[in-house]
């Protein structure tokens, strides 16, 4: 993959609005110890349930608990979906300040954090985006912060609480740390800002406004205010439980946690080999409207907002199989979203064909803002494992819901999902009318990895770091944890991925290994002490393209044929100069040309070397390896500046074959050497040859002498003869 973030068009073609969005990365932290993908799919496929009681430490319980039901100032319920250590925060590794750490909403934390792990999950290393137009778009809602510090005695408030109260930090804390200059927006429609802003980031993927996006939903509970209001209102499941669609259905159970998705434009992740989880079809936001109350859901909106996402995304109701309830499990509620489900999919599904219908609250609880992202994230898995889930706490099927009439089924086993293309609709509802959905599809085909050949095949450079010793011990380990999980991981791909998809800090591990034993080995040798020797810097890389006379016949026959992206290469230049030259300068790379001395002609040796070079930079930087300076000679320029991008490929391969016809033409009969020896010595033989002359002085010990080839022959043997390293050019 690629991780280079193009400039954005000033125009959009009408068919960019429509194009389908690829979700490249996720990053999540949820309830019931789901901290990745592979957690949470482990977590849903079996049932399991994230609620806990209230963790020590975040309130009073007993205060709280009421002595008689519907006492008032109480929290009238058992427990929620709680994370363990929401205090925990790696503060040095985003620049922030122990002093400024300490004002910052448990959110901001959270959301940088899951960020971080997006990105790595889409192999994507932030560092060459920075000043690039990526956008971060955060739903959140949250005011269990701001309800803290505003018990702070006034005396006591410190300057860095305006950065750290407030919801615009989100986004633009987030945008800060990665250097990003696209739309940084948090967006705040209560239940539905999680998927509003999806709708938002996928507009902006689509109109250019930036190349890539991160969006993200984020909630956390830490004071008993708000759970005081809703259980005077009774809007919280006494038990703790979220049982939606059930008989026994009673209020909402509160959570927490943070999910976070990498965009890119579907044609963009294809285009630079990323992989897709899966493809955004169409979103559309909407609003209740005049219902029966504020918080009151209205059923036709959310019909009709359905209906708006499916046309966005150019589908009919009949090609979607599953729909990702927002389902909170009030008695209210669920019965007037199954009716919109039904007014939607009655038309095109019967009793033996029913849509399926889940929702992932059973597991987790209520995430509010968040919890569109989560539903999202549940139905990527499901796509991904081609397996619904079960949904849970449905026992008795609640007596609101006209199960006989509509052609609906809500699976509490897994079950496989059968479809030639798996389609999902995720919704989305605001406390306040705001309603949010999203159509899903599952990821396109991929085509397989070519695999490498050749005799050092089996070797790999495998590479960790970290920005301090001991994150480089921990993040050691978890590798090591990962190998003794996953023992089938394809240990070239995992190679590739540490040195291409990560960001290279200073603290730094790296071995070349040939099998997993020399992987543990490595990892087993990491010395849980900070090494006390002194720490070598980090060095720039610089890319030095040579100039005519490195060439050789059969250059590059081996890379060619065991590394896709340098044959690639090579076969874009020879199809570029063949128009030009008449002839194959692949054939010449791979020592197939019928004259042997081909290479040696200055308007094909030119060409030749171009192409080398120039495959062999796409080559290094396909591995990660990314220069600060680039330097050519001669027609090293030419490849420097296309590497760099100031030339297109097609213009640099005219320049070069257009160049090397003319040096060609007035390259004989004359001659030209290399002189390995000081000038002093040179000039003597060149005043009794005044056909030749210094051509060019290029270091105190070397120099190049060109004229009639008579008197250069001359020249060539009295050099050798004192014993002077002399080259023909």
């Amino acid at each position: 993959m690629t991780d280079t973030v193009a400039p954005s068009t000033a125009a959009v073609r009408s068919a960019d609005l429509d194009e389908p969005i690829a979700v490249v990365g996720v990053g999540l932290r949820f309830p019931g110890g789901c901290d990745s993908l592979d957690d949470f799919d482990a977590f849903l496929r079996d049932g399991r349930s994230g609620i806990v009681p209230l963790p020590v430490g975040r309130w009073d319980v007993a205060a709280f608990t009421p002595a008689a039901p519907g006492e008032k100032g109480k929290i009238h319920t058992t427990g929620g979906g709680f994370l363990e250590r929401i205090d925990h925060f790696d503060a040095g590794f985003f620049n922030i300040s122990p002093k400024e750490a300490q004002y910052i909403d448990p959110q901001q934390r959270m959301l940088l954090e899951t960020a971080w792990q997006a990105l790595e999950n889409a192999n994507i290393d932030p560092t060459p985006l920075r000043r690039g137009n990526g956008g971060v778009y955060v739903g959140a809602s949250s005011i269990d912060y701001a309800l803290e510090i505003s018990e702070i005695p006034y005396a006591e408030l410190d300057g860095h609480l305006a950065s750290g109260i407030t919801m615009f930090p989100l986004s633009g804390r987030l945008s800060y740390f990665l250097g990003w200059r696209g739309p940084s927006l948090s967006v705040d429609t209560a239940c539905s800002s999680s998927l509003t802003a999806l709708h938002l980031a996928a507009s902006g993927l689509r109109r250019g406004e930036c190349d890539i996006a991160l969006c993200a939903g984020v909630n956390a509970l830490h004071h008993p205010r708000i759970p005081v209001i809703f259980s005077h209102g009774q809007m919280l499941a006494p038990d703790g439980q979220c049982k939606t669609f059930d008989e026994s259905a009673d209020g909402y159970v509160r959570a927490e946690g943070c999910g976070v998705l990498v965009l890119k434009r579907l044609s963009s992740a294809i285009a630079d080999g990323d992989t897709v989880l899966a493809v955004v079809r169409g979103t559309a936001v909407g609003q209740d409207g005049d219902s029966a109350g504020l918080t009151v859901p209205n059923g036709a909106a959310q019909e009709q907002t359905i209906r708006t996402a499916l046309a966005a995304a150019r589908l009919r109701p009949a090609d979607i199989q599953y729909v990702e309830a927002h389902g909170t499990g009030t008695p209210l509620g669920d019965p007037i979203e199954m009716g919109a489900i039904n007014d939607v999919f009655a038309e095109s599904r019967t009793h033996q064909s029913p849509v399926l219908v889940g929702s992932v609250k059973t597991n987790l609880g209520h995430m509010e803002p968040a919890s569109g992202i989560v539903g999202l994230i549940k139905v990527v898995l499901q796509m991904r494992s081609a397996t619904i889930y079960p949904h849970l706490n449905l026992r008795t099927p609640s007596g609101r819901i006209p199960w006989d009439s509509y052609p609906v089924r809500v699976p509490t086993e897994c079950q496989p999902w059968s479809a030639p293309v798996r389609r999902a609709v995720v919704n989305s509802f605001g406390f306040a009318g705001t309603i949010a959905v999203a159509v899903l599809e599952q990821a396109p085909a991929r085509p397989a990895a070519p695999t490498a050949t050749g005799p050092s095949a089996a070797r790999h450079v495998f590479t960790i770091s970290a920005k301090n010793h001991a994150g480089l011990t921990a993040l050691a380990q978890r590798y090591q944890r990962l190998l003794a999980e996953q023992p089938e991981v394809d240990l070239a791909r995992l190679c590739y991925t540490t040195n291409v998809g990560r960001t290279h800090f200073g603290q730094r591990l790296a071995g070349v290994v040939a099998d997993r034993a020399q992987l543990d080995t490595l990892l087993a040798g990491l010395d849980a002490q900070p090494d006390a020797r002194p720490k070598t810097p980090i060095r720039k890389v610089a890319f030095m393209f040579t100039g005519q006379g490195a060439q050789y016949a059969g250059m590059g026959a081996a890379l060619y044929r065991r590394f896709p992206v340098f044959r690639n290469w090579v076969d874009q230049c020879d199809e570029l100069f063949a128009g030009h030259l008449g002839r194959s300068v692949r054939a010449l790379l791979l020592d197939e040309a019928s004259d042997p001395e081909a290479i040696d002609q200055t308007w094909l040796t030119q060409p030749a070397l171009f192409t080398l070079e120039l495959a062999l930079a796409r080559l290094w930087l396909s591995w990660g390896i990314r220069p600060s300076v680039l330097i050519g000679h001669s027609i090293g320029e030419v490849v420097a500046a296309a590497v760099a991008g100031l030339i297109t490929l097609p213009d640099a391969v005219t320049l070069v074959a257009v160049r090397g016809r003319l040096m060609q033409s007035v390259s004989r009969p004359g001659g030209m050497a290399a002189v390995h020896a000081e000038i002093e010595e040179v000039e003597p033989l060149l005043a009794a040859q005044p056909e030749l002359a210094l051509a060019a002085h290029n270091s105190p010990t070397q120099c190049v002498v060109s004229g009639a080839v008579g008197p250069l022959e001359e020249v060539i043997r009295r050099l050798s003869e004192r014993g002077v390293r002399v080259d023909r050019l």
